[in-house]
């Protein structure tokens, strides 16, 4: 039923980060409702879409267990676990200049602008009522039972010229369904409240500095160390200088997914409960913190000239750092005005922009040769994003003009109306037929005659939020003295959104406050605040 659909989401996103990636296993895998892939090794351009100048210098998934239960799929688990997620991120100063690899970033960063267009544009354009109701139906069915446990992630940044690494790791995150007292259950059938209870377990982040490079070890040892440098409980704590000390919450959620509105009840409601939250900050690690957002606006600047880029000290090559940044004036002021107001360019510009929307059309309507993608391939690299927008749309309105023209003359040929596919226009987006969106509706309860438009009275709190934390510690250090130190215990927070009313409702209560601080090299405490 779902199969497809769920076949072209992983294909999607694992493609994006995923090296050699087996469509075909994977096809067969989804199909079977199991999918087990393992030693997955991760692109180096795997976070071109986060448009930073950096790069994956070693990525591995360990494991990505997937089971779906396609024959009871309302009332069986469906069950997602991930396995050792390792990333070594450097700079891409690091790295020599690879011309492919820079390519393939430039394409991956466009086409998800692209991505984003689109997703905006179907949002103003759908029937937003009945896709909706739908998509919020189906993903209510199979949330109703879904388990996921991600365990053992490890993601560093390394910076080898200034020596100091930065890093997140994470042991485990388990999530699951339960009843009303809080004990796992699987839930069989209808019913309006689903329980779901999550925790996450020795979550730390830390800044070393005057660390040991992983990145000149080969890969399979940065594998290695990284996840052995993963906090756990029962092992000794690595020796990182942490910013968040490890630390684990518990969250519980109840969702109402009946279509009728209980004032009396948010649609969601979410506990999150820390026990306690310590954060240490260094004075290196403020300075490198300085560094290092100074050196992502440089090296945004730049890295479209990486490739004129000596690679060499300045001292003893002084001639080529005066042509590096020759070139740079020369491509970003000279050659920019000449092509822009230089007849000949804005008309070989213009031909460019109509031979990709011609091919656009065609790939839209039919099947182009090899030679036509790979034309059309090698446009999409030279344009901006700018003009490869305004093609995509040019080429999909007479995409649809030419669809249009063709549906029409067969339906006067086989004596179908036009308006008979617009009926169907949620059972195709989602893969349904007729018999299959009946017994969709009769599983979950849903109709479309239950979309009408709600009147919610001004006391009604449609989404609740409430955390507690037991003690947020809090320290300032200048190398082994501590600067300042401060400690608040009994946190309580409620956040509440009201569809009819103010919008937003916050209170929140503070049981103690402690500051201390250093005077003539003493630390000194204030008076404690009980609130």
């Amino acid at each position: 039923m779902f199969e497809g659909a769920l076949n072209k989401l992983l294909q999607k996103i694992l493609g994006e980060f995923v090296q050699d990636l087996d469509s075909k296993n994977l096809k067969l895998a989804v199909w079977s409702g199991n999918v087990v892939l393992n030693n997955l090794r991760l692109k180096s351009e795997a976070l071109a879409k986060l448009d930073l100048p950096v790069f994956v210098h070693a990525g591995l998934l360990g494991s990505l267990n997937l089971s779906v239960p396609w024959k009871n799929l309302w009332d069986a688990p469906t069950k997602i676990k991930i396995k050792n997620v390792i990333l070594l991120v450097a700079p891409k100063d690091a790295a020599p200049y690879d011309e492919q690899k820079t390519k393939e970033a430039e394409r991956q960063r466009k086409r998800g602008m692209l991505e984003a267009v689109e997703t905006a544009q179907k949002d103003l354009l759908e029937d937003k009522k009945e896709t909706q109701s739908w998509a919020e139906s189906i993903i209510t069915a199979i949330v109703k039972n879904l388990e996921i446990e991600i365990e053992d992630i490890h993601i560093r940044y390394e910076d080898p010229s200034s020596r100091y690494s930065l890093g997140v790791s994470l042991h485990r995150v388990f999530a699951t369904t339960t009843d009303a007292a809080w004990n796992p259950k699987v839930i069989q059938g209808t019913g309006d409240r689903i329980f779901k209870l999550a925790k996450v377990e020795n979550f730390s982040m830390y800044w070393n500095a005057d660390d040991t490079m992983l990145f000149e070890k080969p890969a399979v040892d940065i594998e290695r160390l990284l996840q052995d440098q993963i906090v756990r409980s029962g092992h000794p704590i690595p020796p990182h200088e942490f910013i968040i000390h490890p630390m684990g919450c518990e969250v519980k959620m109840v969702l109402d997914s009946g279509t009728k509105v209980i004032f009396d009840i948010p649609k969601a409601m979410a506990s999150v409960h820390f026990t306690s939250l310590t954060t240490e900050v260094r004075r290196h690690q403020y300075l490198n913190t300085v560094n290092l957002i100074d050196y992502m606006e440089r090296a945004k600047k730049k890295l479209p000239f990486a490739k004129f880029h000596p690679n060499c000290p300045v001292t003893g090559n002084t001639t080529k750092w005066w042509h590096y940044a020759y070139q740079y004036c020369e491509e970003t002021v000279i050659k920019r005005r000449i092509r822009n107001w230089r007849w000949r360019n804005i008309l070989r510009h213009r031909q460019r922009c109509r031979k990709y929307t011609q091919l656009r059309v065609k790939e839209m309507t039919g099947k182009p040769s090899l030679n036509e993608l790979h034309e059309m391939q090698e446009l999409f690299d030279v344009l901006d994003i700018v003009n490869i927008t305004i093609c995509e749309q040019n080429a999909k309105l007479e995409a649809d003009r030419i669809s249009a023209n063709t549906t029409s003359w067969w339906g006067w040929w086989s004596g179908k109306s036009s308006s008979s596919s617009s009926s169907s226009s949620v059972s195709e987006k989602y893969g349904l037929t007729a018999t299959e969106k009946e017994r969709l509706n009769a599983a979950i309860e849903q109709s479309q005659a239950a979309a009408a438009k709600q009147f919610y009275p001004e006391f009604y709190e449609k989404f609740k939020l409430k955390l507690y934390v037991g003690k947020v510690s809090f320290k300032l250090n200048d190398q082994d003295s501590v600067l300042t130190e401060a400690a608040v215990t009994g946190i309580q927070t409620d956040v509440a959104v009201v569809p009819n009313g103010s919008g937003l409702n916050v209170t929140y209560l503070v049981q103690t406050v402690y500051v201390s601080y250093r005077d003539n090299k003493v630390l000194r405490p204030s008076n404690t605040k009980r609130l």
